[in-house]
């Protein structure tokens, strides 16, 4: 009981503080220490039509951007199953397409590697940070979802101000 009490007070304080202090960033003239790696995703909830914003872990893959969350902690990726609209502040740019879930282990666990890579990146500067093993990474993939976001027009025209 007492280990669910203080996860969610840990949820509870990254929806409070952590999360509006991260979107405060990225939409500051300053983002460019986080935007390489974390986008704002804003999108419509699919039954309560509200609208949502969260900071993403992201990179990009070709004409596409690939969101990276865990199953369990987030319920957000659940509107996109299927397809839905959302736009997204990448490197203080705004785009707007179509994200979907996706289901194929293989894109799953390479964006799971990508993760890991910059989990080896804060080992560098974090002492105690381990770097997962292959093995722990199919193991962890199954943890975390992917929503691929495909563009509407304009996003050529973008990409290679947002490249990287």
């Amino acid at each position: 009981m007492a280990g669910g009490r203080v996860r969610s007070l840990g949820r509870r304080f990254e929806h409070r503080v952590v999360n509006p202090f991260v979107q405060w960033i990225l939409r500051s003239p300053v983002h460019w220490p986080m935007s390489r790696w974390l986008t704002i995703l804003t999108y419509e909830g699919r039954h309560s039509g509200r609208s949502f914003s969260t900071p993403v872990l992201y990179r990009r893959d070709g004409d596409s951007i690939v969101l990276l969350t865990p199953t369990e902690q987030t319920n957000w990726w659940k509107n996109f199953r299927g397809g839905h609209p959302l736009s997204l502040l990448i490197r203080g740019k705004r785009l707007t397409g179509t994200g979907r879930v996706e289901t194929d282990d293989e894109v799953v666990l390479e964006t799971v590697r990508w993760a890991a890579s910059l989990l080896r990146l804060a080992s560098a500067v974090i002492p105690g940070r381990t770097i997962p093993s292959e093995y722990r990474l199919r193991e962890k993939a199954a943890e975390f979802v992917v929503v691929v976001v495909t563009f509407d027009e304009g996003w050529s025209d973008q990409q290679g101000s947002i490249s990287g």
